[in-house]
């Protein structure tokens, strides 16, 4: 498997390494059963480029194939990767050099967890929050801190150079999670200067901000209790779950649950966040 992830990323940099400036990648995929950036490719097929590049990237075919999160271990945790890891390590490796070649990142996920029309950046530049600032369906920014070192976000933090990427979390698998992501991809690439500025929009929204610090941790068959909410407040001493023998497992401090969801993750709850 490592001499054709080798080989794939070999052309994948020969051909970047040929585009004209600005260079937008939009990685897709990264989670094999997150589908929506494939709508968003497809709608994206007849956009006139006005200035620069635009290339989309599957980041985890071999999940998308199998329809599984992914293969080995998540994608999106094993940043920097090894040349000799899992398979998704294997990817990360080669993706840490691919992506330098870049001056923008967007990576789209398509969550389960309850949480919609939500950016995440882990670098809060001017430049970043430039990106940020037009889009017109964003209700939430997340600056993740908690997975700073094993995420896509560390494949942008070149030695001499900080990579301006957002993430778009709009919402499960729909249409409408499609047409929201894509069009705040255009207004993004309008943003850059990569395509025209589109005539279709709405107000843009003041979202509200959140650091996730920290993880909350569980074992695998612990069970979320129902009235924890997404960016809902748990205070001090407050039940978040339960053993499979029925213990409380209770908040160490006040916190905003975010990315809660039994289908999530399976050795913690969720992130831990404070307003910022």
């Amino acid at each position: 498997m490592l001499d054709i992830i080798e080989k794939i990323f070999h052309e994948k940099i020969q051909k970047a390494n040929e585009l004209r400036r600005p260079r937008v990648l939009v990685n897709i995929c990264s989670h094999g059963d997150e589908i929506i950036g494939l709508d968003v490719q497809e709608k994206c097929i007849d956009l006139t480029i006005k200035k620069g590049s635009l290339i989309f990237n599957i980041g985890n075919p071999e999940a998308l194939r199998l329809g599984k999160r992914f293969v080995e271990s998540d994608l999106n945790r094993s940043f920097p990767g090894s040349e000799n890891g899992t398979y998704e390590e294997q990817i990360a490796f080669y993706m840490m050099k691919y992506i330098s070649l870049f001056d923008y990142v967007v990576d789209i996920h398509s969550t389960v967890s309850g949480i919609d029309n939500c950016i995440i950046i882990e670098d809060n530049s001017p430049e970043t929050n430039r990106l940020i600032s037009a889009c017109h369906n964003c209700d939430t920014i997340l600056l993740m801190t908690a997975t700073k070192g094993s995420s896509i976000f560390t494949a942008c933090r070149q030695e001499d150079n900080i990579i301006p990427a957002v993430t778009f979390e709009y919402g499960n698998n729909s249409i409408e999670t499609t047409n929201r992501t894509y069009d705040d991809l255009l207004s993004v690439l309008a943003e850059i200067g990569v395509v025209d500025q589109p005539n279709n929009l709405s107000v843009i929204k003041t979202p509200s901000k959140f650091e996730c610090y920290a993880t909350f941790s569980k074992s695998i068959d612990d069970i979320l209790e129902k009235n924890i909410e997404n960016f809902k407040l748990v205070k001090n001493g407050d039940v978040v779950g339960h053993t499979i023998q029925g213990l409380p497992i209770t908040a160490p401090t006040d916190f905003y649950p975010v990315l809660f969801g039994k289908n999530s993750y399976t050795t913690i709850f969720g992130f831990m966040a404070k307003k910022i």
